[in-house]
Formats: C-alpha cells, structure tokens, sequence
C-alpha cells in the first residue's frame, strides 16, 4: 500500500530553531550522499564549518519566522495608521446598525435632551376593497377611517408592518441655560416648545440614517405623561441638611418612575466583568464621522456604553409600587424614619385640593399605569414634610429647588465626561525581517570570501579558489536570501489593499565582497531571480492569490466558493483573475457592507452628490460585492454594465391624508375572479422588489442566474419577501427613469415624510407592475427533429419560441 503524501497538521517550529538536530540532520543526509567519498566529519573539515554555517543562517530564519505576527505585519514609518489601514479594530468591526428597539435606544438617548426613548410599531390599517368596484378585477384601496366598519363579504383589510412611532423622554431640565431660565414663562415655554421640536426633528435624523430595511417611521411624539402624587411625613437626623434631603429624595424617585440611562468608558465595562463582543454590541460607534445631518450639527452629545440589562430595565413602567418608593426613601443618607407616606395618580394640573386627597386616600400599594405612559411625579402638588424629631421643617423652597437642579446638573455632566473609545490595536514592533546578510561573512577569515578577502600577495590560484567558493556559497545564499524576502512581505500577502504583482519573493544577497565579479549588476540579478520564480514551473500566484484571500475571507466566516465555480464555468481560466479582484472589494468595504447588511437607504438627510451616489441599502451593497459587481452606486446602468436596484415597498404608501377616491396611489393586490386574494394580501410590509439586467453576459446565464436568486434569498433578512426581476433593456430603462425621478422628489422635498406627487408615485407603481424576468429563448421541436444544438426548454427559466416548421411572429405565413 503506498504511502499518502499529505502535509502532517502539526508540524513543530522548534526544529527550524534548534542548532543541533539542524547540524545532526545534515551529517545523516552527508553520510547518505558521500559516505564513500567523505569520511571526515570533524570541526575542522571546510565542508562541516559550510554545513554549521548554513546551519546557524537556518536558525536565524527560523527565529524570525517565530515573530509574533503583529511584528511581521509591522511597518517601519506611521505603523499605528498601517496596521489601522489594514485591519479592522474592534470598534469597526464588532459593531453594526441598529437592528432591535433597544438598538434604535441606545441611538436616540445619546441625543441631548432625550433622557429615554422607546420604538413602537404604529397602528395604519389599510383596507382592500374587492366587491362592487368601478373596475371589474381592479381592487381598491384606503386607509381605515376611525370607527369605519368593514364587510368581509367586499373587503379585507391589512395593518401596516415595518411602521413605527418613537415616544421621547424629553429632559426638560437640560433644554434651557440659567439665563434663559430668568425669562417670563411666555417665553421660557416658547423656547422649550422650540428645543423640543429640534429635538424630535434629531431624533429622525438619526433614524433615518439608520434606517431598517422595509422600516419607516411614521412620527416621533413625547411620551404621554400620567401623574403621581405622594403624600408623606419624613423625619431626618438631627445634622442632616433637610433641603439636600429633599432634593435627594425627589431626585431618586424621579429616577425611579422614568430611570434614564446611565453611560459608562470602556475600563469600567471591562470592570465590570463585560466581554468585548457585549461592549462593542449593537450601534456603539465613534460617531466623529462628518455627515451630512439635516440640522446642519451632529446630534449626538453623549458618547460611552451602556448596560445592555439596564437599558432593557429602564422601559416604560407598567406599575409603581409604594413599597418601591419607601425603600428608594430609607436609603438615602440623612433620612431616620418614614412616619407616614401614600400616593395616588392624578392630573398634575389639578388645583381641587378635595380631589387630590382622594387620590391618596386609602391602603393603595400598587398603581397601575397606562399603557404608553410615563409615570411622573406631580411636585407641585406632592407634599413631602421634613421633620428633625417632633420639629416640623419649613423648607427654604429656593435652595431646595437649587439643590435639585444641580444634582441633576451633576449626574448630566457625569454623563457628559463618559467617553467611547476603542481598544488599542496590536502595533507590533518593526523588526526588518528580510534583512538577510550574507553567510560568507561568518566564515573564518582564512577561507578568504569575508569582509577581509585575501592579501594582495596571494596567488593567482588561490584568489580562484576563495572565488569559486564564494560562488557555490551563492546558491545557498540565493535561497536563504528569498526566505527572508517571503517572511519581509508577509503583510502583502495578507493585505486586501492592492494586488501584488506575484508570491513569491526574491532579494539580491547583501554584504558580498566583490559582488561585481559574480555577476555584472545587483538589479540584474534580482529580476533575473524574479523571473525564474515567476516561470511557468512556479506560476501559481492567482491560485495563492486566491487562497491567501480565502484565509482573509474565512476570519469574518464568508466563502466565494459557489461563486468561483461559476465564474470558471462562465469564463474558464479567466475567472480567476477576475475573483481576486471581486475578494479584494468585498474585504476593503467589510466593515461597511458587514453592519449596513439589513439597513435602508436615507432619504431623510441632505447629502451631497459624492455621498448620495453611494446611498443605497446594506442589501443592494453587500449583492454588489459578492456578485462582483464594477459598483453599487446609484446611477443608470449602461450597456452591459451589471447593477441592482432595491425598491422598499413601504416607502412607497400613501401619506395618511389621501383620500379614499386616490385607490391608485396604492399598490395594486392581487385577486382572483373568484374574488379570493392572492398570498400575500399585504403588498407593502417587509416586500422589496430586486431590478437587475437580464440580458448580460453573466446574468442571462441560467446557473449563474440560479445562483444569483438563492444568494439574494440568502443574504435578504429572513422577514423580507424579495421579488426578482431580470429585465431587457427597454423595461430597465422606463424602470430607471420612474424610479430616479421619485428619489428626486422624494430625498428633496422639504419633508421627506410625505409621499412625493401623486403622477411621480403613480407612474413608478405602474412600471414596476409591468417588470418581469426575461430568458433565453427556446424553440418547440417534434421528437424525431430534435438535434443536440437546439437548446431545451426548463420551466420557468426559458422563453416559449415557436415551432420550426411555424412561420416566425413578425412574419406573415
């Protein structure tokens, strides 16, 4: 049985390291080859000191070979911004856009003046009518009306999925500075009314940038408020100051019924027992990018991680406990004992004092909040007495107030100081590791090929000899020198930057006295080298290409393979050439087509021609890179030019206001004569239409087409329904035409939360309906004329010609 020649996995480095098995390796492979003519194996033979000499250099390659890789990859000049250019760190790589409500959250409460906010889906029932219509098969639709009933016997209905509201918790106490504070309440209510507004309009600027696929907002209110009145004797300590006290008090159990959300740097999250992949979990970004925000500023002002279990506890409250509230009470410092305490909900604008001691009247332990309602407490009509043993205190109300306002200054500020930042990158240490000098250098200077050379007076047979010498030593040199070349290019090898020309590398042997008589010019001999390993017996470079390029994909799980399979097919031996550079794109745009993979296009935010060409969805981007598209910018496709278009049905509804007699400003529903409906009946939640060009070289191919579909399947989140179009170039073109005149309109409306004209919208829904997949065309034969060169027909993936004995359509018979 023979022996499989197959690379053992575990391959000691510690022999390449080690001196003496080298040197008792080769007096074995001596003994082989020469025992009969080579008997003398001590110190002193010329043969074993070249054998120890090489031996050592041996050692030396090993040694650098055993670098950390971060050294191997280092770079002599700005190796910080290098190793930053070539890898992600972990703050790109590890997060992604925002996919969750508690996502969205940790977004919108880094905005000034959010304190929380929460993502809800909106409540907007369409309804589809299909029975008496003005058109017979033409269904008609409308939004509900509130209180309108529908019969099921002429109409369905559906609720818009994907469409939510935001609810904010706005911090009024951060909305105004001390000197705006000083002015009549007009206008200090003036000036909130006009922070809030900028607030909420920050709020869908955010979102709106972040946006998921298939997802939309439909406005962004205050969180509705329900009032809590407390009534209650608190006795103190003798030395307690009681207004701090009272602050203290009403500062907690504000934080108690609406907690915000505190922030943290990154050493405390690490001490705090948090693994990496928690702390850089979800959107957490540097957010130091300039981008086109529609307010003209970035909003984000508070920075830091957050707690993931704090932010899923700070939710809306369902119920306030009174036990909770006497154990938030007996904890702060200065307080003794809760004499009496009660509460009640209650309209905190409620001036009948008979009214609000109802409310707290009674055993309640327990309150119950509506649902979408923040709890908040009524302080100007709570009392909370402060007593120092049978004392009652009359506080001092404006230091009280004071004292409040700069606890909560103080925790906002503490806040404020929190930073995020990035864990430091492995620099390494440049160590030159392809600086390989010459062996002959290390021989004793009595063989004469060192530094030293031989005395003038030596003969001419001698100078001969040390030059023959130097010469055979040369192979030797030649070979260790490409060794320590490779090692030196180890972060070409791995770089998605740019294409290296070939992998293997060579170098000309430095330090060789007299170099010129061994060959006539050093860059001579080093392309003559190059081209040697660059010939055919070791051209593989697009192959190692390839898999160096396969190990770089593999670290972020992703794999071409099916895709190589099929451009070779296609293409043949140039695919390969192509497939390296559709790896290199895919890995230099990881880190955006990694987190942007579920994410929208914004059409919220006014961004500039450079950045609005490459406004497109995660998916469209992401499609792109791995068909090995030339781009994914948003542009009309020309010619044979390959390209994807993701259209959101959601984005296309109607505004609320429309009318019930505009039906066709909505997308038409499938229905049969029977007057059943087709599955789906929702024409808009979680559906996207997929344009691409049938008619290319690549994509008209009916493998590569299969392929094309299961991987947009694949890639496309597992709640959206893709519909796929490979068009001519007719029906691509009216497409193009409707679709970027509605972007158009749309990205730049003055509020580009309405619906753009009802012609633009109407006109762009007409031509997607008439979109359908084109294929190769084939042609009906009988049995007996069948021929191999007729192409067969595969349902679903051919277009029916005629038969051959039929006259084609556009002649007369």
């Amino acid at each position: 049985m023979s022996e499989s020649n197959t690379i053992p996995k575990t391959i000691s480095a510690e022999y390449g390291r080690d001196y003496t098995f080298l040197r008792s390796e080769g007096l074995k492979y001596i003994e082989q080859l020469a025992h009969k003519l080579w008997t003398d194996y001590n110190v002193h033979d010329p043969g074993i000191t070249i054998l120890e000499t090489l031996c050592y250099a041996i050692t030396d390659l090993g040694y650098r070979t055993s670098y950390p890789m971060e050294d191997l990859l280092a770079e002599a000049d700005d190796n910080t911004a290098n190793m930053h250019r070539q890898f992600l760190s972990a703050i790109r790589a590890l997060p992604s856009n925002p996919v969750t409500a508690n996502d969205y959250r940790q977004l919108f409460v880094r905005i000034k003046g959010v304190r929380n906010a929460w993502i809800i889906p909106a409540e907007q029932t369409v309804v589809t009518k299909f029975r008496d219509l003005a058109q017979e098969g033409i269904t008609e639709s409308h939004y509900k009306q509130e209180n309108e009933q529908v019969d099921p016997a002429k109409a369905h209905q559906y609720q818009l999925r994907g469409l939510n509201r935001i609810l904010l918790d706005i911090d009024e106490s951060v909305l105004l500075n001390n000197e705006e504070k000083a002015k009549p309440k007009a206008e200090r209510e003036a000036l909130k009314a006009g922070r809030i507004k900028e607030i909420k309009g920050q709020v869908l600027e955010v979102y709106q940038r972040y946006r998921n696929l298939c997802e939309d907002v439909e406005k962004v209110e205050k969180v509705p408020e329900q009032g809590v009145v407390i009534c209650g004797d608190i006795e103190i300590d003798p030395y307690a100051d009681p207004e701090e006290v009272w602050a203290k008090i009403i500062f907690d159990i504000e934080q108690y019924l609406s907690p915000s959300v505190p922030f943290y740097n990154l050493q405390e999250m690490l001490d705090a027992g948090k693994k990496t992949d928690e702390i850089f979990r979800g959107p957490v970004f540097l957010f130091d990018d300039e981008y086109p925000w529609r307010s003209g500023a970035n909003p984000f002002e508070k920075m830091g991680f957050l707690k993931m279990e704090e932010l899923e506890k700070s939710e809306l409250r369902k119920e306030v406990r009174l036990s909770d509230i006497i154990r938030i009470i007996k904890k702060i410092n200065g307080v003794r004992i809760i004499r009496e305490i009660a509460f009640g909900l209650a309209d905190c604008e409620e001036k009948d004092m008979g009214k609000i001691r109802e409310a707290v009247s009674g055993d309640t332990w327990n309150l119950c909040i509506k649902t979408g309602h923040k709890p908040v407490l009524c302080r100007n009509i709570s009392v909370l007495n402060i007593w120092k043993d049978v004392i009652p205190l009359k506080l001092n109300k404006k230091r009280a107030e004071e004292n409040l306002d700069n606890l909560r200054y103080q925790y906002n500020e503490a806040m404020l100081e929190k930073t995020t930042e990035d864990l430091s990158m492995p620099e390494g240490r440049f160590r030159d590791p392809g600086n390989y000098q010459t062996v002959q250098n290390h021989f004793p200077e009595v063989y004469g090929i060192g530094p030293a050379g031989l005395p003038e007076s030596a003969s001419i047979a001698r100078k001969a000899k040390a030059k023959q010498l130097k010469a055979y030593l040369l192979f030797f040199d030649q070979v260790l020198a490409n060794y320590f070349a490779q090692i030196a290019n180890v972060k070409e090898l791995f770089s998605a930057e740019t294409s290296v020309g070939h992998t293997y590398f060579a170098n000309v042997v430095k330090g060789l006295k007299d170099a010129n008589e061994l060959f006539t010019e050093e860059q001579e001999w080093k392309d003559t080298v190059q081209e040697l390993l660059d010939s055919r017996k070791f051209n593989n470079d697009v192959q190692r290409r390839n898999r160096f390029l396969d190990h770089l994909l593999a670290r972020f799980a992703e794999q071409f393979n099916e895709y190589v399979f099929l451009m070779y097919r296609v293409f043949g031996d140039e695919a390969y050439e192509q497939v390296i550079e559709h790896k290199e794109n895919f890995l230099k745009d990881y880190e955006s087509i990694s987190k942007e993979r579920g994410s929208g296009f914004d059409y919220y935010n006014p961004l500039p021609a450079g950045l609005e060409e490459l406004n497109v969805t995660g998916l469209e981007k992401r499609i792109s890179r791995l068909l090995g598209f030339g781009h994914y910018k948003r542009k009309p496709l020309k010619n044979d030019e390959e390209g994807i278009y993701a259209v959101e049905h959601l984005l296309l509804r109607p505004d609320t206001s429309t009318p019930k007699e505009k039906h066709k400003l909505f997308l038409p529903v499938c229905i049969e004569s029977n007057g059943q409906f087709c599955r789906p009946l929702d024409p808009y939640s979680f559906r996207i239409t997929i344009v691409m060009p049938g008619y290319t070289t690549r994509l008209k191919d009916k493998s590569f087409r299969q392929y094309v579909e299961r991987l947009i399947r694949m890639e496309t989140p597992a709640h959206v329904l893709p519909r796929i179009c490979f068009v001519d170039e007719e029906h691509l073109a009216k497409f193009e035409d409707a679709w970027y005149a509605w972007l158009s309109e749309k990205t730049g409306s003055e509020d580009p939360l309405k619906q753009t004209e009802d012609t633009t919208l109407i006109r762009l829904i007409e031509v997607m309906e008439k979109l359908f997949s084109v294929y190769e065309q084939g042609r009906l034969t009988s049995c007996e004329d069948a021929t191999p060169e007729h192409k067969p027909l595969t349902l679903g993936r051919t277009t029916l010609g005629s038969l051959d004995s039929n006259p084609k359509p556009d002649q007369p018979e």
